[in-house]
């Protein structure tokens, strides 16, 4: 007797513990799916606005600026990731930082500024493709003015990524130079 009470005790034992994990997945929230299509030029306004926004605040000073286009990002960056991770290029002169996200369409980009390397600016960080444009332009075409084995001289390349800069910001385009490779 004891044997048959000691295997429906098991079977219960069983039963109840199947029960309560069937509930506990039922009440699991399911996968997050992707979101259908993620409104590119939406998020990418947002990204500009938060760059120059953290720009006019000081660099690093205003995590503030971010939260909107944090939130309206959130649906589409990888499980897990809640925070910001960016990735930048490795680009000389200027290095592009985008987010990389993703939609029910696929992986796609949004960028969220440019660093300009090889010349010393008061803010080294863009916010716009035309003007992290119009200083790679301008400093690939000191650079073949210089040519191979010249000396470079930063003093003139920021004077002269500065003036590439202001003309952008009033709307000039940049002319491309022989060596622009296209890193922006």
């Amino acid at each position: 007797m004891m044997g048959a009470t000691t295997g429906a005790m098991q079977w219960r034992n069983s039963f109840v513990a199947l029960v309560i994990f069937a509930g506990t997945a039922a009440c699991s929230p399911a996968p997050a799916e992707k979101p259908e299509r993620a409104d590119k030029p939406a998020l990418e306004a947002k990204a500009i606005a938060a760059c120059e926004c953290e720009i006019a605040r000081g660099t690093g000073q205003s995590p503030d600026c971010w939260t909107e286009y944090r939130a309206a990002t959130q649906a589409f960056r990888p499980r897990g990731q809640s925070e910001m991770g960016g990735v930048a290029t490795a680009c000389a002169p200027v290095s592009t930082e985008f987010d990389a996200l993703s939609d029910a369409d696929g992986e796609f980009d949004i960028v969220t500024g440019y660093s300009v390397n090889g010349a010393d600016l008061a803010e080294p960080r863009l916010c716009r493709q035309a003007e992290a444009k119009a200083v790679e332009d301008a400093i690939n075409a000191l650079h073949e003015e210089v040519g191979t084995g010249g000396e470079w001289d930063r003093d003139r390349a920021s004077r002269v990524a500065e003036e590439a800069i202001a003309a952008a910001r009033a709307g000039k385009a940049s002319h491309p130079s022989a060596s622009s490779r296209g890193c922006v």
